[in-house]
């Protein structure tokens, strides 16, 4: 195949390309925003990013005629979907077509792990400073609320080479000093992949926490080993570790209860436990119960309609168990005051491939076009002969001249030339990868010679 030719060994290079894009969200009184509200399309809310953006900015009711959707067929193998209930599959005949939406957005998730949780088995101490056994009926309410928690522990423990506040197994009754995962109030925030790619980039990670547009405390790894450290000046909590960060898991982790402001008066609705009853039983102000901040009550822009029915707290207490959001029609009070901002960059690795495809001088200036032939001898191929021995084709065919002269009825002399559309990439058994098509046709006389750089990404 003499269009066919091989690279060489200069021709071929292999990198990674490293990319590092920044997001920054907004949340204030039950709405969150990403990167300033950029428009996204109708069917992507402004708290979310579509993940294949398919069908971002089609009709409003996306059903099989209008979008784009994913879909199997009901058979033996019993593919489905996660958004088709078990029961719900078996009453379909087979053969039926199930199908699946798009977008699929994802957006940050905030979890309110309440703190003065019991561990079973890690009561208080007795005289003898050992931990006593508490009841067995609180085991099932300690995981039901520490679950999600308890399942980061391994990545958790992971990150204990960057700093030992990074170890798991502790409360505040055993090392004040190190987070509070067993006992403590963790607000556990959640961020999808789909923001920052293979992983977070260390020291990127800037929490603001605001009231009335004044910024009251601001959050930052510093260090760069995971540790978020209050950096505001006047805060109650500056130079304090607050939180931590996993960056390849994308958590954020924030555990510090201590206020960050020393004004008592500075209160606004964090846990969406509800109006003040203030005349008498069953009457409401509407103000909600307020709470002064601090870094476990951060991203708690929308408590006051997460539509989960809670528990009502204790007396003296200010959460429900959970975090949960009471929906007793007298609750649905969001904070006013305050506001949240977070901003990190990702880190994205893609393998690289860059191909150098060489063109030289005196090659590729046949064409395999029949066009390319004069006119004259467009018989050429009834002029073929062939036996059981040879194969001859007619010699002395002569090419079609498009060669054009700049001057008028006057034929330049004839020069081979032919346009470059398309360049194929095959592999070591002349299988084909990929074609390269170049946006204007690159014409390549006999005397020229070409590089094409070719990319691709892995």
């Amino acid at each position: 195949m003499p269009f066919l030719h091989e690279f060489g060994p200069d021709d071929i290079f292999q990198n990674n390309l490293e990319t590092s894009p920044g997001k920054k969200f907004t949340a204030y009184s039950g709405s969150l925003y990403v990167d300033e509200n950029r428009f996204k399309g109708q069917n992507v809310g402004t708290s979310s990013i579509s993940l294949y953006e398919l069908n971002v900015d089609r009709a409003a009711t996306l059903d099989d005629t209008n979008s784009i959707h994913a879909y199997v067929i009901k058979d033996g193998s019993n593919m489905s979907f996660k958004s088709i209930l078990t029961g719900t599959y078996s009453e379909q005949e087979y053969g039926t077509k199930l199908t699946g939406a798009y977008p699929l957005t994802a957006s940050i998730e905030r979890q309110y792990i309440y703190g003065g949780r019991t561990h079973p088995g890690i009561g208080p101490p007795n005289v003898a400073g050992r931990s006593i056994p508490v009841a067995a009926n609180t085991t099932d309410l300690y995981f039901s609320q520490s679950k999600s928690l308890l399942s980061l522990r391994t990545s958790i423990d992971k990150y204990r080479n960057y700093s030992q506040l990074y170890t798991f197994s502790s409360s505040k009754t055993v090392d004040p000093t190190l987070p509070p995962f067993l006992t403590g109030a963790i607000n556990l925030l959640s961020i999808p992949s789909i923001f920052y790619g293979a992983t977070i980039e260390r020291g990127s990670v800037d929490l603001e926490f605001y009231y009335s547009g004044t910024l009251m405390d601001r959050c930052r790894d510093e260090r760069r080993n995971g540790e978020l450290i209050s950096t505001q000046p006047g805060s109650l909590v500056s130079g304090s570790t607050v939180g931590l960060v996993l960056y390849d898991e994308g958590f954020v982790v924030l555990y510090n209860e201590e206020p960050i402001n020393g004004n008592a008066a500075i209160r606004d609705s964090y846990t969406g436990t509800g109006s003040q009853d203030t005349g008498g039983a069953g009457t409401f102000d509407g103000t909600g119960v307020q709470f002064r901040p601090n870094w476990t009550y951060f991203w708690s822009y929308n408590t006051g309609s997460s539509g989960s029915a809670g528990i009502a707290a204790a007396a003296g207490v200010d959460h429900a168990p959970g975090g949960a959001t009471r929906t007793d029609g007298a609750n649905a009070i969001f904070p006013s005051a305050s506001q949240f901002v977070m901003k990190f960059r990702g880190k994205n690795t893609i393998p690289t491939m860059t191909m150098f495809a060489n063109a030289p001088a005196g090659k590729l200036n046949n064409s395999l076009n029949p066009t390319w032939i004069s006119s004259s001898y467009s018989n050429w191929r009834d002029q073929i002969h062939f036996d059981s021995s040879s194969y001859i084709e007619p010699k002395q065919i002569a090419i079609k001249n498009t060669i054009q002269s700049k001057y008028s009825n006057y034929e330049d002399s004839f020069e081979k030339q032919t346009f470059i559309s398309k360049i194929a990439i095959y592999d070591d058994d002349k299988n084909l990868l990929g074609i390269a098509k170049l946006a204007t046709p690159v014409m390549k006389k006999e005397s020229d010679s070409y590089t094409f750089k070719l990319k691709m990404d892995f």
